[in-house]
């Protein structure tokens, strides 16, 4: 069809149905093109509008109860024709739930709202006093109906209209949710390509064009997640609620345009534009500690500035091990930054996972955190002070309040435990570099085999 037709430019989308593929819509042209982002845009709306209604007219008599009384009740069809040609109007125009639901009141010239499954209004504030007199729930939705309320009872043929325009509700109500769903999707597979290292920043570019990003422009990837004390690993952290997802997405959208949020395990990822003056960790502490509810149960770390989109993934591995730290901070409410984060944040920089640091971590001092936890004893406390205190046996006894004699018993069979001598420089810059990332990256887990000596 190609070939025959002479297509030179197209495009394509699914569409799609609660997971389900149900056909593809495909634009061409027959002349050498590049679509703009609008274009894309609107072909995919129009796939997800498509999808949905596809997999409603598969169901089509479902529709006949709407159709009136029986073949020669032609007004009745005629009435229920018309309003869902003007309820499709409607919604075709803005979306807009709450213009159809008006339109039906009109016609029936009683109270109409449209509730969800525990009867709540999902578009007016404040909901009516009137009686309840006809119900009805909208095909294919998650428990939402329908409920018209007066001083009188529906007739059959206004039953009917209410049943036709419940239909059109359900339609419009899953497309927008599928809609939803999909630009969920497309930003978490967005923000999963940025920090995994694309090897293709233009279609990087391309795809968060159609989710109102700029690539050209600076970004700031920020971590956030649950406060939690030392003694939980990464594996047991609390997630972030769907409440504090919601009231994230809120402020992103409210105060960064060109922003997004995306959950990922169990913590929310934030991109945002970079602010003038780069006021984007005072904006995170603003936000954690006065706007988000409750105050202070959230931490933040903030990675540096991307102007690239291969410094996507060095900025959320800084923002990444920053949160590590802030989450196990006595104060609530901390926002941790690349600079605080010193060499570590180097080795964020680089693209070191947690995992990667941790294996690091254990395989230098794998041997005393298992005798420190066995018997208790003190070898990783001892040599961070010692090393910290330039070797100095008098200062470093001071400061663990001890006799040097331990001091110098405790290095010695710290050495020997190793089995790393640490006069030399090498060795010394390599249990030093452990015992930094170990500070940064708390509850390291490891095989507590009892060892002797102390």
């Amino acid at each position: 069809m190609i070939d025959e037709e002479g297509f030179r430019a197209a495009m394509c989308a699914p569409l799609a149905v609660a997971g389900r593929v149900v056909g593809v819509l495909y634009g061409a042209h027959r002349r050498p093109c590049r679509w703009d982002s609008r274009e894309v845009a609107c072909l995919v709306e129009i796939a997800t509008d498509s999808g949905v209604a596809v997999d409603r007219l598969r169901g089509r008599g479902a529709c006949e109860p709407f159709l009136g009384n029986g073949p020669d009740d032609t007004s009745a069809v005629d009435a229920v024709l018309e309003l869902q040609s003007d309820l499709a109007d409607v919604l075709c125009v803005g979306g807009d739930l709450t213009a159809g639901v008006i339109l039906l009141r009109r016609r029936c010239g009683l109270s109409v709202d449209l509730v969800d499954a525990a009867g709540h209004s999902l578009l007016f504030p404040t909901p009516g006093e009137e009686p309840i007199r006809f119900r009805v729930a909208l095909p294919g939705s998650s428990g939402e109906r329908l409920e018209v309320a007066g001083d009188r009872e529906l007739d059959t043929d206004e039953q009917a209209m209410v049943r036709a325009a419940a239909l059109i509700f359900g339609l419009q109500l899953r497309a927008i949710r599928a809609g939803v769903a999909a630009q969920r999707r497309a930003r978490r597979d967005l923000v999963d390509a940025l920090i995994g290292q694309s090897q293709d920043p233009q279609r990087l570019r391309s795809d968060a064009a159609l989710l109102g990003m700029d690539l050209n422009q600076p970004y700031h990837v920020a971590c956030l997640g649950v406060r939690q004390d030392g003694s939980v690993s990464a594996d047991e952290a609390v997630p972030i609620s769907g409440a504090a997802m919601e009231q994230l997405d809120r402020a992103v959208v409210a105060d960064h345009p060109g922003g997004l949020a995306v959950s990922r395990n169990g913590d929310v990822v934030l991109v945002l534009p970079a602010r003038s003056g780069d006021r984007s960790a005072a904006w995170l502490r603003e936000l954690i500690q006065q706007r988000m509810h409750p105050r202070g149960a959230l931490a933040a770390g903030l990675g540096r500035l991307c102007s690239t989109p291969a410094d996507f993934a060095e900025s959320f591995g800084e923002a990444s091990l920053a949160l590590e730290l802030a989450r196990r901070h006595s104060d609530p409410g901390v926002v941790f930054t690349a600079a605080d984060l010193g060499l570590t944040g180097r080795l964020a920089a680089g693209g070191s996972s947690r995992r990667t640091l941790e294996a690091m971590v254990i395989s230098t001092l794998g041997p005393l955190l298992s005798a420190d936890s066995a018997e208790g004893t003190e070898y990783v406390q001892t040599l961070r002070s010692w090393l910290a205190q330039d070797r100095h046996l008098e200062r470093t006894a001071a400061q663990l309040h001890v006799h040097p004699n331990t001091v110098r018993y405790r290095v010695a069979r710290a050495q020997d435990v190793l089995g790393m001598d640490l006069k030399c420089v090498d060795n010394r810059f390599q249990v030093e570099l452990a015992l930094r990332v170990l500070e940064a990256l708390p509850a390291v887990h490891v095989d507590p085999t009892p060892r002797s000596g102390r």
